[in-house]
C-alpha cells in the first residue's frame, strides 16, 4: 500500500484535534501545565484559517516525469541553490504564453530529521490534547512537524506578496504543488536571473553581477548605495505589515537583472508581530488582556531564540559572557525589527570592505567578537560607511537606527554621490600607482568574476543528468554548518602569486590561504593581492626565506582610509639584495630596511623587452 503523507491542505487527525473550535483565541489548556509557544498558538488557533487562505494557491501534484524532468506544468532545470530545508531549481512554465522562467524550491517532508528528545517533546505536547501519538513512528512525527513548518513559510510568503498590494523589493510567491502521495512539496516563486547577491570579490574591480545591475565604470560605493536603497524599501514594507525576517544576509537577497532591482527572499525564519497575526480576541476586556499578555509573552520568547547565520546574528541575541549571566539587567529583545537592521548592516559591510566584520574560528568565537569587537570609521569620508558602522552596527539596540530613519538618510543623500572606494590611498607616489595598475590589471575580466545567468528568455533549460539528483533528500551541504564552513563556501577563486609559484617549484613551502580571506586582496601571510607578474620581474625575484607567521588577528575592522579592505600587518621578509620590495613605496608610513631605490622601479617601467 502506497504511503500517505501530510499535505498543506489535508488536515491530519492531529491537526483536527489541535484546532480549537472556539471563535476566539485559546491560549492555554485549563487541565494542563503546558506552556504554549508562538508556533503552538498558531497551530492551535488558526491552522484552518491558514489552510483556507492557501487553498487557491496550492495545486495538486498530478504529473511527475523523472526522465523529462517535469513536475505538473513545469520543466525542471539546473540547481541554483540549496539550504537546510531544501533545494532551489530553475524552472520553466510550459503552458504559460511567454513560457516564463520561475524558481522551484523543493522541500522534502522527511527533512530535516529531529533528535529523539525533540520527538518526545512533540509527543508530550500532543498528549495534552488527548492525541495518542505513542504508536506514531519517527517518520510520521517528522513529516507532521515539517509540513506544519512549511505551511507557515508559505503563508508568510503569501502575506508579503499580497498584503497592501505587495512590494517590488520582496520576491513574489506564485503557487505551491503538493499531494498526500508525494514526500516532496514545491514552492514556486518569481525568477531573479542574476541569482543570490554576491559580495566576495578577488580584485578591486566590480563583480560582473554588480555591473549588470548598475552599469560599468561604477564604484563599490555606487553599488552599496543601490543595495541600501532597494533593501531599505523592502524592509520598510515588511515592517509595515508586521513581518520580521530574522535571516537577512547576501544569500537571501536576490538580484533581478531584468528590472535592475534587489529583492528580499526566504521567509522560513520569519515571524509576524502579535498585532499582525489573524487572531480573534475575546470581547470581554479582562479575558482579552490575558490573551494578549500570553501571546506577547510567547512572541517575546520566540524573538530571543538565535535564528539565522552566526556571522549575521545581532549582539542582543548572543550574549554568553559570565557577566551577562550574572547581570539582572540583561534585557530581552524589545524590537525584533532591529535584528534585521543589524543583519542588513553586516551585509552592507561585506559589500563595502569585502570581508565579514565579525569572523571567528567557530560560532561562539564569532558571537564573542560580535559583542566585544569595536569597528572604526576614522579614515572614511563615505556617508554609507558611516551609516553602516556608527548607526546600523550599533551594539545597543536602543541606539541602533530604525529602518524609517535609514530611509530618511538615503533620501537626503540621494544626490550626494559617494566617493570612490576603489582608488589607491596613502599618498603613494605617482610612478608606483602607475606600476601597480600595470601589473595588477587582469588579463580578462571573465577570469576574475563569478559566472551569472544574464538571459531571462531561456528556452532550453539545463536538464538534470542524474536520476539521483531528482530523488528526494538533501545533500550534506544542506545541513547546518559552523561559521568557518559558511565562510569557506563563499570561495570563488584561488589565485596563485608569483611568490607562491616559485615556492612551489623549489619545494620549500606549501602556501595556504586563510579560509576567511580567500579571494580577498590579502592572503594569510599578509601578501598583497595575487597577480601575474610579467618578465623580467620574475627573473629578479628570488625568495631566500619564508615569511614569518602572521600575528593573531586583531580586533580592528581593517578598513583602509579609502574604504577598501586593508592588509593585515604584513610580516617582514628577510632581506634579499635581489628582491625589489615594492611595498616599501606603498606602505610609506612604515620604515623597512632595504637597499631598493625608486630608480630601480623606474628602470623596470622603462623596460622595452619582451613581456610575453
Amino acid at each position: 500500500m502506497e504511503r500517505k503523507y501530510p499535505s498543506l491542505l489535508n488536515n491530519s487527525e492531529v491537526t483536527n484535534k489541535l484546532e480549537s473550535q472556539s471563535p476566539y483565541i485559546v491560549v492555554d489548556n485549563p487541565d494542563s501545565e503546558w506552556i504554549p509557544t508562538y508556533h503552538s498558538l498558531i497551530e492551535r488557533n488558526i491552522s484552518n484559517l491558514i489552510q483556507s487562505e492557501l487553498q487557491p494557491y496550492v495545486q495538486q501534484i498530478k504529473k511527475i516525469d523523472e526522465t523529462e524532468s517535469i513536475i505538473n506544468d513545469y520543466k525542471i532545470g539546473s540547481t541554483i541553490g540549496s539550504g537546510q530545508f531544501g533545494k532551489v531549481y530553475k524552472g520553466q512554465e510550459q503552458s504559460h504564453k511567454k513560457r516564463r522562467i520561475v524558481a522551484l524550491k523543493r522541500i522534502n517532508k522527511l527533512r530535516p530529521k529531529y533528535s529523539m528528545n525533540q520527538l518526545m517533546r512533540q509527543i508530550t505536547y500532543w498528549k495534552q490534547f488527548n492525541i495518542d501519538a505513542d504508536n506514531f513512528d519517527a517518520d510520521t512525527i517528522t513529516t507532521l512537524m515539517n509540513v506544519n513548518r512549511c505551511r507557515w513559510e508559505v503563508y508568510l510568503m503569501l502575506r508579503v506578496t499580497n498584503d497592501r498590494g505587495g512590494n517590488s523589493y520582496v520576491v513574489n510567491f506564485l503557487q505551491c504543488m503538493d499531494s498526500v502521495n508525494s514526500k516532496d512539496l514545491w514552492i514556486v516563486s518569481e525568477w531573479c536571473n542574476l541569482g543570490e547577491l554576491q559580495w566576495k570579490r578577488p580584485t578591486r574591480h566590480l563583480l560582473e553581477q554588480w555591473e549588470s545591475l548598475i552599469g560599468e565604470n561604477k564604484t563599490v560605493a555606487d553599488f552599496a548605495f543601490k543595495v541600501i536603497n532597494d533593501i531599505t524599501k523592502g524592509l520598510k514594507f515588511l515592517k509595515k505589515i508586521g513581518c520580521i525576517h530574522r535571516d537577512i544576509k547576501p544569500s537571501n537577497i536576490l538580484v533581478d537583472g531584468k528590472n535592475k532591482i534587489l529583492k528580499i527572499s526566504d521567509f522560513g525564519c520569519s515571524l509576524l508581530t502579535p498585532e499582525s497575526l489573524p487572531f480573534e480576541y475575546d470581547p470581554v476586556e479582562k479575558i482579552k488582556d490575558k490573551q494578549l499578555h500570553i501571546v506577547r509573552k510567547c512572541f517575546q520568547k520566540e524573538m530571543n531564540k538565535i535564528i539565522g547565520t552566526p556571522a549575521f546574528v545581532a549582539p542582543e541575541l548572543c550574549k554568553f559572557t559570565e557577566e551577562d549571566f550574572k547581570s539582572e539587567e540583561k534585557m530581552d529583545v524589545k524590537d525584533g525589527f532591529k535584528l534585521d537592521i543589524w543583519s542588513f548592516g553586516v551585509t552592507l559591510y561585506c559589500i563595502l570592505f569585502n570581508q565579514l566584520p565579525f569572523s571567528g574560528d567557530n560560532e561562539f568565537d564569532t558571537y564573542h567578537l560580535i559583542n566585544l569587537k569595536e569597528l572604526s570609521n576614522d579614515d572614511s569620508d563615505c556617508w554609507i560607511t558611516d551609516l553602516v558602522i556608527t548607526k546600523m552596527l550599533k551594539k545597543n539596540p536602543d541606539e541602533r537606527i530604525d529602518i524609517n530613519e535609514i530611509h530618511t538618510i538615503i533620501t537626503s543623500n540621494k544626490n550626494n554621490k559617494p566617493p570612490s572606494l576603489n582608488k589607491l590611498g596613502g599618498g603613494a607616489k605617482k610612478s608606483i600607482k602607475k606600476f601597480w595598475k600595470k601589473i595588477s590589471k587582469p588579463k580578462s575580466k571573465e577570469d576574475l568574476t563569478l559566472k551569472v545567468t544574464l538571459s531571462t528568455e531561456d528556452t532550453e533549460l539545463s536538464r538534470i543528468t542524474s536520476r539521483d539528483s531528482f530523488a528526494s533528500g538533501l545533500d550534506p551541504s544542506d545541513l547546518p554548518i559552523n561559521i568557518t564552513d559558511f565562510i569557506d563556501s563563499l570561495t570563488t577563486t584561488n589565485a596563485i602569486t608569483a611568490q607562491d609559484e616559485i615556492l612551489k617549484n623549489n619545494n620549500k613551502q606549501e602556501n595556504r590561504l586563510d579560509p576567511t580571506q580567500t579571494d580577498s586582496p590579502v592572503s594569510s601571510s599578509g601578501s598583497i593581492q595575487s597577480f601575474e607578474i610579467p618578465t623580467p620581474i620574475k627573473n629578479m625575484i628570488k625568495i631566500k626565506a619564508s615569511p614569518e607567521k602572521p600575528e593573531k588577528r586583531d580586533l580592528d575592522h581593517g578598513a583602509s582610509n579609502d574604504g577598501q579592505t586593508a592588509p593585515r600587518p604584513a610580516p617582514k621578509m628577510k632581506s634579499s639584495k635581489n628582491i625589489i620590495n615594492f611595498k616599501n613605496y606603498i606602505q610609506n608610513n612604515e620604515v623597512v630596511e632595504s637597499s631598493d631605490t625608486i630608480d630601480q622601479i623606474k628602470d623596470y617601467l622603462n623596460y622595452k623587452g619582451d613581456f610575453t
